[in-house]
């Protein structure tokens, strides 16, 4: 089954600097955020032993960024739709580099904490318009490949980390990984500056009538939710849930009346496929964040390996995401998008069951061997799924979709990092890493890898069902 494009095309009068100036910058954009989580999850554990945490804690090293991303990037693909994507992208730029200095002389947990919400902010600003600033530049007919290199950005990013920021930890310190993305970002406000600004605005140029109120609901809500997932058994924790999910249902009520809303609610409920699509997206990546929070922290804290190890596990891993990411991209212009994400997401389930058999004896090699199946298998899900995803809307609504698409991948890393950190409260209690139980820590790992699968296995049907859907958009399916 072939995929073709029609619809408006992107502007074919750009020049070949100037294209190649956007693809560089949103590459690098892509790759700083999962750069730097990555990093920080292998750091995790010399945080925690220099800061004091304790396990439950630590996880708010890696939610605290990813809860400020999640809860800004509807706001930020609208503001992308009404003003210019290049300004919210550049205004993620300043964003990064502010949050990046601050965290590198950060010597306490609060401090830390701000800079990772500041970065976390930067992150939904860049990565709710990468995608329509290229859709916008490049002509039709490369939308595959263009995904394909979004998705291998992202992946380097998320791979790379482990292995860069293991060398940086083990011989300059953890403040070291926030100066190495300095030179990157100031890269790329000076492609911004001298070429990406020039670049035509595809958007309405007002920001009359803008869904104030939906963004405001749809922050506390994210929050609220996060918030009960990481204070689980408490009764707060449920409290939290339960008035999280009375605001989401507020939420989408809200926006059903509003004439410019920040989320078109239609895109859910008037589009199945949008709407099985996304939630394969939100399964998709419920996996992907908690295993980068908990394998370094069973690789250093339970099995005794030092950071530099650690990220040597993810070389093998970095380069099936980069390879087998564009592959993915190439393939979703010829082939059924759902079915290449739905085998990305069986082989990455099969590789998890795997992980279920793992413990302290377990070869580093077979360790590394299983993450590459893994990321292998992530890598084909990602692409084919946000090809699915852009092209079920239309052009006009690009920027609102890309910030939909990167909201879900948040929410479902999110709810990722929730899983362990509830887990872990519940079997391990506030203890710090050094005085961890180590079997009480391995059926806490089976559990939560347990869950992972389940997750994984309701993604692979959504992906499946999402290509027996008949929709209007900017692709169609003979």
């Amino acid at each position: 089954m072939m995929n073709t494009e029609s619809g408006p095309p992107g502007n074919t009068l750009n020049s070949t600097a100037m294209l190649r100036a956007v693809l560089i910058s949103a590459i690098i954009g892509d790759f700083i955020s999962p750069f730097l989580i990555a990093s920080l999850t292998i750091s995790i554990p010399v945080i925690g032993s220099d800061l004091g945490l304790d396990i439950v804690n630590l996880g708010w090293v890696i939610s605290s960024f990813l809860l400020a991303s999640s809860v800004v990037m509807l706001t930020a693909g609208r503001l992308g739709d009404c003003t210019g994507y290049k300004r919210i992208f550049t205004a993620g730029l300043i964003f990064s580099l502010v949050g990046c200095i601050t965290a590198s002389f950060a010597s306490t947990f609060p401090v830390l904490i701000l800079s990772l919400v500041i970065i976390g902010v930067s992150s939904g600003f860049m990565w709710a318009t990468t995608i329509p600033l290229r859709l916008s530049a490049f002509p039709p007919g490369m939308r595959g490949r263009l995904m394909g290199h979004n998705s291998a950005a992202v992946y380097s990013g998320v791979a790379a980390g482990p292995v860069i920021g293991g060398i940086l930890i083990s011989y300059l310190g953890w403040h070291s990984i926030f100066l190495a993305v300095i030179p990157l970002i100031l890269l790329n406000l000076l492609l911004v500056g001298v070429y990406v600004w020039k670049l035509a605005d595809n958007c309405t140029k007002s920001l009359s009538g803008f869904d104030t109120g939906g963004s405001v609901l749809f922050a506390v809500a994210m929050i609220t939710l996060i918030y009960g997932f990481s204070v689980i058994p408490g009764s707060m924790g449920f409290l939290c849930i339960g008035g999280s999910l009375v605001l989401f249902t507020v939420f989408i009520l809200y926006e059903k009346r509003m004439a410019s809303p920040i989320f078109d609610v239609n895109l859910l409920f008037c589009n199945r496929k949008f709407l099985l699509a996304g939630n394969a997206t939100m399964l998709g990546y419920s996996i992907t964040a908690g295993m980068m929070y908990v394998m370094p922290v069973f690789i250093q804290s339970i099995m005794g390996y030092s950071p530099l190890v650690t990220g040597m596990v993810y070389v093998g891993a970095a380069l099936c995401q980069v390879i087998f990411s564009i592959i993915a991209g190439r393939l979703s212009d010829r082939l059924t998008p759902g079915y290449i994400s739905a085998a990305g997401l069986a082989v990455a389930a099969f590789s998890l069951v795997m992980f279920l058999g793992i413990d302290t004896t377990t070869s580093l090699f077979i360790i590394a061997g299983l993450m590459m199946v893994l990321y292998t298998g992530i890598a084909f899900f990602g692409t084919p799924n946000t090809y699915a995803l852009m092209g079920s809307v239309p052009v006009e609504k690009h920027g609102m979709a890309a910030g939909t698409i990167a909201t879900l991948r948040r929410f479902g890393n999110q709810f990722s990092i929730a899983i362990p950190m509830m887990v872990f409260s519940i079997i391990l209690g506030n203890v710090v890493l050094i005085n961890v139980d180590i079997p009480d820590f391995l059926i806490s790992f089976r559990i939560i890898i347990g869950i992972f699968v389940v997750l994984t296995v309701i993604g692979i049907v959504c992906s499946i069902l999402q290509e027996n859907v008949r929709w209007r958009g900017t692709l169609s399916t003979e």
